[in-house]
């Protein structure tokens, strides 16, 4: 007995199928001397008769049969749910090449000419179980993912709903305060509550970004383009950054009312509305945050440049992952990225452009993104999701 069988690996199964009693009984000798439960079949028929009812480990198929030869055995093999992932190592004392070729074409792993050299059919039965064994692995180690992350969008949505809920009573008392107090509230505190009207909207973003990119993750199409004209889509995200860019000196010019894009003109502007929160959220108070419409003929290309610290162009590639996190020193603290690039590249790649950062360490980004012209387009709406 070998000494992987010794050392109390799981004594695995073999089905061998020939008519030539004296093969059988020569595998059946020296593979049950391996350690190896062993079930000797003399017909491919009585073969899958009983495979229905113990599941073999694998099968040693010989390919020269009455009645029913080892391909034919085979492909039924394949066919059915509960054996198709069986390895099948074919014995032929056939060795042409057409034989061989025919044997994997038909599902076979192996392929084994006689006469037999038995220290070559213990390696290559080795072999193949063991392959077996981490392919069964590998699937499990899959469904338990998708399981994993089945589980994880299920307590995203639970959670941004419970957000939700807290997030919404407090916009309402936001409301009523400013409508009871309106006459008597100083200025300062009028200008906190327009803060935190700001930031509740900002997080309201934030929680529709996650939610989308979970969808798009997932099949979902969110982006339904139709022509829309650049000066609204910059006019709604400049409206909707409102007191958060207070700070800041805002730099830019609306596009002419002619100007058009195929896009979806709402999440090109959650779009813009991101990388404008990602300006102010790194650049300095007081410096210029500039945005800049450029008509380049087949494309118009957006871009919002500040004066930040910049990001070394070894790391430009992180910025768009998922969960991503900068850093361009061993010892630095780690800076998370969030989920607002991921669904502004989804978004823009998902409208046919492109997105993209210039900068260096030191001298602020340019983040830039294009979108594409409305010629001879078809209409598309998104698809409902939860």
């Amino acid at each position: 007995m070998n000494e992987t069988m010794k050392s109390g690996r799981r004594q695995a199964n073999i089905m061998i199928v020939d008519d030539m009693p004296a093969n059988l009984q020569l595998l059946v000798h020296f593979l049950r001397n391996e350690g190896y439960k062993v079930r000797p079949v003399t017909s491919a028929a009585a073969a899958l008769e009983l495979a229905q009812h113990i599941r073999p480990d694998l099968v040693l198929m010989d390919v020269s049969m009455p009645e029913m030869d080892g391909y034919e055995a085979c492909r039924r093999m394949k066919e059915n749910p509960d054996l198709k992932e069986v390895p099948i190592v074919f014995l032929s004392a056939m060795g042409d090449l057409l034989d061989k070729v025919r044997a994997f074409e038909v599902g076979g792993v192996d392929y084994i000419t006689k006469p037999f050299h038995m220290e070559e059919v213990r390696i290559r039965i080795e072999n193949h179980l063991r392959l077996a064994e981490l392919r069964g692995e590998m699937e499990e180690k899959c469904r338990q993912l998708e399981s994993s992350q089945e589980m994880n969008a299920h307590l995203v949505h639970l959670l941004i709903h419970d957000m939700r809920t807290p997030l919404f009573n407090i916009s309402a008392s936001l409301d009523l305060i400013g409508l009871s107090d309106a006459l008597t509230v100083d200025a300062p505190v009028q200008h906190h509550l327009t803060d935190a009207r700001d930031s509740i909207g900002m997080l309201e973003q934030m929680i529709a970004d996650i939610l989308d990119v979970y969808k798009m993750e997932n099949g979902g199409r969110l982006v339904a383009l139709a022509p829309a004209p650049v000066a609204g889509i910059v006019s709604d995200a400049i409206r909707i950054m409102g007191g958060l860019m207070k700070h800041h000196r805002f730099s830019y010019t609306l596009p002419s009312p002619d100007l058009m894009a195929l896009c979806d003109s709402a999440l090109t502007s959650r779009v813009l509305i991101n990388l404008f929160s990602n300006a102010v959220k790194h650049a300095p108070n007081g410096s210029v945050i500039r945005l800049q419409t450029v008509d380049e003929g087949d494309v118009i290309r957006l871009s919002v440049t500040d004066q930040g610290q910049g990001v070394p162009p070894e790391l430009h590639d992180r910025l768009f992952e998922k969960f991503g996190r900068l850093t361009n020193d061993s010892n630095a603290k780690k800076s998370s990225i969030g989920l607002g690039l991921v669904f502004s590249r989804m978004v823009i790649e998902a409208q046919g452009g492109e997105i993209g950062i210039r900068s260096k360490a030191g001298e602020g980004c340019v983040f830039w993104f294009s979108l594409q012209k409305p010629t001879g387009h078809k209409e598309t709406r998104p698809t409902t999701g939860s």
